[in-house]
């Protein structure tokens, strides 16, 4: 399909809301949702990727509180040496394109 017929396609099944958006005009959104949206994508694709592989112990202690009194508890999951640099290449990756291709960004990024 060329981008002529696209664009009549998406006018005539969106009307103007679509084809008339400035491409210069930013959408910008909160820096926590557009990190959390960003992350969970970027989280998901590095899960798929790695499986079991994907989360190590974090190793290290901090204080917890039970019934019973303080207790020392392991701090929890980590990303493996691996899946953390994937993740990482991931999460700029989407990031790129979330702005690119959808013209949404990061409000704190762009302030």
């Amino acid at each position: 399909m060329k981008k002529q017929e696209f664009d009549k396609m998406m006018k005539e099944s969106f009307g103007d809301r679509v084809t008339n958006i400035p491409k210069t005009d930013k959408i910008l959104v909160s820096d926590s949702k557009f990190l959390e949206c960003v992350d969970e994508i970027a989280i998901q694709i590095t899960e798929m990727n790695f499986g079991a592989d994907t989360w190590v112990e974090a190793g290290g202690y901090m204080m917890g509180v039970t019934i019973s009194g303080d207790t020392i508890k392991p701090k929890g999951l980590k990303l493996s040496k691996e899946a953390q640099e994937f993740y990482n290449d991931k999460f700029d990756e989407y990031e790129d394109l979330i702005n690119n291709k959808l013209n949404v960004w990061n409000k704190q990024r762009e302030l």
